[in-house]
């Protein structure tokens, strides 16, 4: 940690404390994701691994980069590139915000790029929110963090946990009890996003989880066996539920032009099997003004997007001309062609490299970490080996010599007898019947030995 100087803390995320950082090396600003692993009895926490795991996957222009993972006796560090905004403290900060309609099109087609590379690794992202998109001043790009309830999903998609997502952006599904759900709910959360940048305030903004139900129900309609196959067999869907009609979705965002309008109904569809996906949903017209508006390429699509080129693993992106263009056109300048693509190998290069890196430092460090609980597991295991082996010699000491003092008090009895029973009781001192008595009740503790 020597190489990482703390300068303050500037928040808490699923699992621990957040810092601002500074890297003593090359003094750029970097963010500090502490965790405690002493608050866990099996080493590292499972979110914090499934955090590196999945950052480790996830090279992605539009997710936060992981750059370091760091590991002491107590302590495990994940350092991420720094971003101080994010697109709540945007909205909070920037009321014009809701009136620049381009601005909130262009944050939504990033978080759906995101999500939709998220989706095709397989990653649910399950706690999206606009605290965990996080804002790239100097490029204005948006970026998704904070994994720690991210999942892999497989087909047939697993049983989940039911507690996820904060309950504003909570998709229906899990409202009423799924744990057998997929990619529907973070689409569903996008959607829920997208209404608050238009609105400058959340759209279903319950205080519990039925509070929360009811809203979504008053706008979207409650739903049914036609509306939604299946929804009355959800364990916490009640036929006694309130009938309220579906509203026109335009009247709740009543800012936002007709085709955002049809987006946002389809990414809010109640039925998740009827949801649309983020890789359908960026294709969608709501986005066709601003697909050549700037001209780049997506690699991830082979088609052309709004914002700069991007390499093959999407990371940041850049401008390849002067004009913002990349074109085919004969006249195109050459000598630009040549630096762009030069530049663009460079990077990829500079990527994989990058890759590597973390890749070993990651493997290094979580190899120190399962080696460090198989230790103490040996410890844990030999410590109670020992205490049993000695509770048993134990036992059997406190046996051996119940055994002899019953064999010498048998043998005064025998010696006594003549006398009568009277004169053998003034024979045993209180000493003895109470030493006879302790031993007595040690004896029915230990269980024979076999």
């Amino acid at each position: 940690m020597d190489q990482y100087e703390k300068v303050e803390k500037i928040g808490e995320g699923t699992y621990g404390v957040v810092y601002k950082a500074r890297d003593r090396i090359t003094n750029e600003t970097i963010a500090l994701k502490k965790i405690r692993l002493e608050q866990e009895d099996e080493g590292v926490p499972s979110t914090a691994i499934r955090e590196i795991s999945l950052l480790k996957e996830m090279q992605h222009g539009n997710i936060v980069r992981l750059q370091d993972v760091v590991h002491s006796e107590k302590r495990l560090y994940l350092v991420f590139e720094y971003l101080d905004l994010d697109l709540k403290k945007h909205m909070d900060s920037t009321p014009e915000f809701a009136k620049d309609p381009r601005q909130i099109k262009m944050f939504l087609y990033q978080i759906l790029r995101g999500i939709a590379y998220c989706h095709s690794h397989r990653v649910l992202h399950r706690d999206l929110k606009p605290q965990n998109l996080l804002i790239d001043r100097r490029t204005n790009s948006l970026k998704l963090a904070d994994f720690g309830l991210a999942r892999a999903f497989g087909i047939p998609v697993r049983t989940f946990t039911h507690e996820v997502v904060t309950l504003w952006y909570r998709a229906p599904e899990i409202l009423l009890g799924s744990r057998h759900y997929s990619t529907p709910v973070d689409v569903w959360s996008v959607g829920c996003i997208f209404a608050e940048m238009v609105n400058q305030r959340p759209l279903f903004p319950g205080d519990s989880e039925i509070d929360e139900l009811f809203k979504i129900f008053r706008i979207m309609g409650t739903p049914t066996e036609d509306t939604w196959p299946g929804v009355n067999s959800l364990p916490d869907f009640k036929s006694s539920f309130p009938k309220w009609l579906a509203k026109d979705l335009a009247t709740a965002v009543p800012n936002l032009e007709s085709a955002g309008v049809d987006l946002l109904s389809k990414m809010l569809c109640l039925d998740p099997s009827k949801r649309i996906t983020a890789r359908t949903a960026l294709e969608h017209e709501y986005f066709k003004d601003i697909a050549f508006e700037v001209g780049f390429v997506d690699a991830d699509r082979g088609q052309i997007e709004f914002g700069a080129v991007t390499n093959a693993e999407n990371e940041e992106p850049w401008s390849i001309s002067n004009n913002g263009r990349l074109s085919t056109e004969e006249n195109e300048d050459e000598e630009v062609s040549r630096l762009a693509i030069s530049a663009w190998e460079a990077r990829e290069e500079e990527i994989e490299r990058k890759k590597m890196e973390v890749k070993e430092k990651v493997e290094l460090q979580l190899g120190r970490a399962e080696e460090e609980t198989r230790r103490l597991a040996q410890i844990w295991e030999e410590g109670l080996v020992t205490w049993f082996t000695r509770a048993r010699s134990d036992g059997r000491s406190l046996r051996k010599e119940l055994a002899n003092v019953r064999k010498k008090i048998d043998m005064v009895n025998r010696e006594l007898k003549p006398l009568g029973l009277s004169y053998q009781k003034k024979m045993l001192t209180e000493s003895e019947r109470l030493r006879m008595q302790k031993l007595e009740e040690l004896s029915k503790n230990i269980e024979p030995t076999h």
